[in-house]
């Protein structure tokens, strides 16, 4: 279900994007979007090395370590109108990072925290680097 949800935000995001670079009188700089998820479900993240998953069963090994997150960056490469076509990639693999999106999933608990982390982020846009999203889970 995620997957699905984060899809159709990734798209509505580029697509709100896409026409606002298409009005002729924008009054402001440089705009990021990001798409986010908010949710009253408590967030984890797994610190486990991949290799160690059984793919099996999906099982974790019992060194696993879980720690509760207030925002984790959901990535997969996401349906998207962002098109890059096999000649511009040299591998899948490049291929498949190419077409990777991002969506951030915020528990609605720190939704503020996290907003004022965008606010002052915004204040310089060049701090973000070439991945925004990286800086705010």
């Amino acid at each position: 279900m995620l997957e699905r949800i984060a899809g159709d935000l990734v798209r509505a995001a580029e697509s709100l994007a896409r026409e606002e670079l298409g009005l002729d009188k924008r009054h402001y700089g440089q705009m990021v979007y990001i798409p986010v998820i908010v949710t009253n479900a408590t967030l984890y993240a797994c610190r486990v090395s991949p290799g160690q998953v059984d793919l099996s069963s999906g099982a974790v090994p019992d060194s696993s370590r879980f720690e509760r997150v207030d925002a984790i960056r959901f990535r997969k490469p996401l349906p998207s109108e962002v098109q890059h076509l096999p000649a511009s990639y040299e591998s899948l693999a490049e291929g498949i990072t190419l077409k990777e999106r991002s969506a951030i999933v915020v528990n609605v608990a720190h939704l503020s925290e996290w907003l004022a982390k965008v606010r002052e982020r915004q204040r310089s846009p060049s701090s973000f680097g070439r991945f925004p999203w990286a800086h705010l889970q």
